[in-house]
């Protein structure tokens, strides 16, 4: 069996060393289009990106273009968006987005692909699946994505959740729009749960992987998988 999944691993790394360019751009491409489509789906409030159409035109657009595009074109279909549920929470949306892409995705262009991906494999139920990669190929830096991108997964559903029940214009329904925003993300103990998680997840992975014992990848997976389940079952 483990001879099988070795063979098939290296099939895969000729493949991609063939034609690796084109799985790029098919990747950021599906990826893109999921990630916009799960955002108008949360959110929703803007008909110009419930347009497919449109969407698939941005994802085209990303897909063709360096990785940053892509983390652009995300933030100003967030933004958009969010200003059609509040302009507060449009300029709140715009600063965090900025904070993230100056302090960070600007210098490790590749973790705007973890950012991104989990609240994309939270939708499918896999996102356990994030940390064991990037203990795989990118190392400890990608905690960071991890923690970002799961509180933004929980951040647009609680968005989503509670524009059922407040208006976000006005002042005081604003006030009242983040007063529980903020209140449901503080309370939200399966998100720092998860969040903690990824994290030793990650580490373990990246650990074990530099280890200098032979099939140390896939024990870093096994030994990643483990933790993982064993975890989220106990949290």
């Amino acid at each position: 069996m483990v001879l099988k999944l070795l063979e098939i691993k290296e099939h895969l790394k000729n493949f991609y060393e063939k034609y690796g360019v084109y799985v790029r751009i098919l990747l950021k491409l599906v990826c893109t289009f999921l990630l916009l489509t799960i955002i108008n789906g949360e959110m929703g409030y803007s008909s110009l990106f419930n347009n497919m159409i449109i969407v698939a035109g941005l994802s085209v657009i990303a897909a063709l273009t360096p990785d940053a595009v892509l983390f652009l074109i995300v933030t100003a279909v967030t933004i958009v968006n969010a200003y059609g549920i509040s302009p507060v929470l449009a300029v709140v949306y715009a600063i965090i987005y900025i904070i993230i892409y100056l302090m960070f995705v600007r210098y490790e262009t590749k973790q705007a692909y973890v950012i991104l991906a989990i609240p994309v494999l939270y939708v499918f139920h896999i996102p356990y699946a994030v940390p064991l990669l990037c203990g795989i190929f990118l190392g400890p830096v990608s905690i960071i994505s991890c923690i970002i991108g799961v509180v933004m997964y929980y951040m647009f559903h609680s968005v989503s959740v509670i524009a059922g029940v407040s208006d976000g214009t006005g002042i005081a329904n604003t006030v009242n729009f983040f007063n529980m925003l903020v209140d449901d993300l503080r309370n939200n103990k399966y998100m720092v749960a998860s969040a903690i998680i990824f994290s030793v997840v990650v580490l373990i992975v990246y650990i074990i992987r530099r280890q200098k014992i032979k099939h140390a990848t896939d024990f870093a997976i096994i030994i990643g998988a483990m933790v993982n389940i064993i975890s989220f079952l106990a949290a």
